[in-house]
């Protein structure tokens, strides 16, 4: 249950909105200009949302046991020594820090989706699905390129975006809702 006084509406109402807006920019900037300036600006854009998924996921606390701990392991470790690496190596110079920092970032939140207490299933898959369409990035931008890449990216991008919102909005209401009384 959350202490009196600090719902996420009293601090941040709908944590999850900002979040949204911040993404919805991603794939615009990242078009917008030259190739380096576009995608550290979708980069940028991309990594701001996720802070704020971040801060959302942990808000009401969070809980390790023996499969979570498991999961983050695997997740920090593929984000942060396997597929960061990989795709820093393969960028341009310029993109190589930028791309590491941002690989970091999304295994952060993938991590405070696996250990935040107050939210769904639903909002969880939405962040895998999420970090699974910026790899398919990084393996379009500087491993692979294929036309078939762009479906893959939109299509679990709009997924992911749609169950994180739901997710989090059914676990904003289960927190909103006043405790039920037990006679």
């Amino acid at each position: 249950s959350v202490p009196e006084g600090r719902s996420c509406e009293r601090y941040f109402p709908n944590s999850h909105l900002p979040s949204t807006f911040v993404t919805s920019n991603g794939p615009m900037l990242s078009r917008c200009c030259s190739f380096d300036i576009s995608f550290l600006l979708g980069l940028g854009s991309f990594a701001i949302a996720h802070l704020f998924f971040i801060r959302a996921f942990l808000f009401h606390g969070y809980a390790f046991t023996v499969p979570r701990t498991l999961l983050v392991l695997t997740e920090l470790g593929l984000g942060m020594f396997v597929l960061g690496p990989l795709f820093a190596q393969n960028a341009p110079e310029e993109l190589a820090l930028p791309v590491l920092i941002y690989t970091t970032i999304i295994a952060g939140m993938l991590v405070a989706a696996t250990v935040g207490v107050a939210h769904t299933a639903t909002a969880t898959v939405g962040a895998v699905l999420f970090a699974v369409s910026d790899a398919i990035i990084g393996i379009d931008e500087f491993l692979y390129r294929s036309k078939h890449h762009n479906v893959a990216i939109i299509s679990l991008y709009y997924t992911a975006q749609w169950l994180l919102v739901s997710g989090m909005r059914a676990a904003d209401a289960d927190t909103a809702a006043p405790p039920k009384k037990t006679q």
